[in-house]
């Protein structure tokens, strides 16, 4: 929660109308494999993440949490105050505090199953009315991502090499054939604009 305060705060936006994020390791934010890299959050989106924060909604959320309404605490809890994915961080307190008071408790650990039953949910929803509508995952959406942003500087007239480096520095891959890969798209191109833009129409109704 603290790094939305501390963008408003900051108030340092791009050209771009996005405000950046650095992730990964030493950052106090977790990423795959601890890779750090630079995130870019649309300005619209942090101002609606700072609305929420101090709405009742996640006030209440956040008295039922491990860190209540401190700074340290996340955005996105359910509804009994719980993560939808247990931090680094905080499973060391939760460590550090067992230390402390000596005494054995419990510690339920969070690895995203509520997201992927609510996305799986989604997608099966999707697929009574759109039989074609294949079987993605959650993970799927950072692919797509990716490949927005490949159909973006393409149409810009981009050279791959360009592509690849900008893709590369956006999504932290480690591997660059991992991102050599999101260059070869054409054949899939077409499906993929129709499947997306099916999932976002049936999202926003879905919420």
């Amino acid at each position: 929660m603290k790094n939305i305060n501390d963008l408003i705060t900051k108030d340092k936006i791009t050209s771009n109308k996005t405000y950046t994020l650095r992730i990964g390791a030493g950052s106090g934010i977790d990423s795959k494999g601890d890779i750090p890299y630079i995130l870019e959050l649309p300005k619209w989106l942090v101002e609606r993440l700072h609305e929420y924060i101090n709405s009742d909604t996640w006030k209440e959320r956040a008295r039922k949490s491990y860190y209540k309404d401190s700074d340290e605490n996340y955005i996105f809890l359910t509804r009994i105050g719980s993560p939808f994915y247990t931090s680094k961080s905080n499973m060391n307190d939760i460590k550090d505090s067992i230390l402390k008071e000596n005494k054995r408790i419990d510690i339920q650990i969070y690895k995203g199953n509520a997201v992927r039953k609510n996305f799986d949910d989604l997608v099966k929803k999707i697929q009574e009315d759109y039989p074609w509508f294949g079987n993605i995952r959650f993970h799927d959406l950072r692919a797509t991502f990716g490949m927005n942003i490949v159909i973006n500087l393409q149409s810009r007239g981009i050279n791959n090499q360009k592509c690849v480096d900008y893709i590369r520095k956006r999504m932290g891959h480690k591997n660059i054939q991992t991102t050599w890969s999101y260059l070869d798209h054409k054949e899939i191109l077409a499906k993929n604009i129709d499947t997306q833009n099916i999932f976002e129409n049936n999202l926003f109704n879905f919420l």
